[in-house]
């Protein structure tokens, strides 16, 4: 009697629990982020000295214009990088998007962009140093990571108010992270269209950002239906050997 009830709960547990699913979606923190402030005074009549400085976290990018003389500036663009850690996503994606905290906004208008880096590797670009960094690296990294590869954007303007905000990725950001097993940088920038304050346009954060994952569903049986399953397995041996 008691080994039937065995195979009874066995066969039960298959039949109402079957497959399970696994890991739709998840969410993964960045594991690091950064900027560069890049001034480049090129176009000051006056002359000047390029600098560039690298934070070892993501708080705001931005787009100023100082002037120095008649009809001439300074710019300076301040650009990031969220990195995110895939070693432990084994499926490919059938949906992305990366979550971003806006704390506040200044003078903006135009559109915050994610691009893919392509520069140096992630593991580099988390290595960086932190202080003053060489104008060529910060020009070469701005240019990386404000064109290339769209990979998501959202529009801005003073109407814009805080909060999170989900950036859909794109087909080609699917790509990416399918075929990366380790670290993965996306680039992050401010594009302004000229229409905002453009003496000081700034967006802040607040937080990590966040990679939102949709993966397919498994054939992962539920651990409750593999003990059930192995316990009527071994009934169903312990009746065969009686019956021996």
């Amino acid at each position: 009697m008691i080994i039937r009830i065995m195979l009874a709960l066995g066969v039960f547990a298959l039949g109402t629990h079957g497959p399970a699913t696994w890991a739709a979606p998840i969410s993964l923190d960045a594991v690091d982020s950064g900027q560069i402030r890049y001034r480049d005074t090129s176009g000051c009549i006056q002359g000047g000295t390029d600098s560039a400085q690298h934070s070892d976290s993501l708080t705001s990018v931005g787009f100023s214009l100082s002037p120095c003389g008649f009809g001439t500036s300074t710019i300076t663009r301040t650009s990031g990088y969220w990195i995110f850690d895939l070693s432990t996503v084994a499926a490919p994606a059938s949906s992305a998007s990366v979550s971003v905290s806006i704390d506040s906004l200044s003078g903006v208008s135009g559109a915050l962009d994610l691009y893919d880096y392509t520069q140096t590797s992630a593991a580099a670009l988390s290595n960086l140093a932190v202080g003053a960094v060489p104008v060529g690296v910060a020009n070469a990294f701005e240019n990386d990571v404000s064109s290339g590869n769209l990979l998501a954007s959202l529009a801005v303007n003073n109407a814009t108010s805080s909060g999170v905000y989900d950036l859909t990725l794109s087909p080609y950001a699917l790509g990416l992270i399918d075929n990366t097993n380790g670290l993965l940088a996306l680039g992050v920038s401010y594009s302004p269209d000229f229409s905002g304050a453009l003496f000081a346009e700034r967006i802040d954060f607040a937080g990590p950002a966040q990679l939102n994952l949709d993966l397919p569903d498994g054939s992962v049986p539920l651990p409750a239906t593999w003990s059930l399953l192995a316990v009527s397995l071994a009934g169903l041996g312990f009746v065969r050997r009686r019956r021996a």
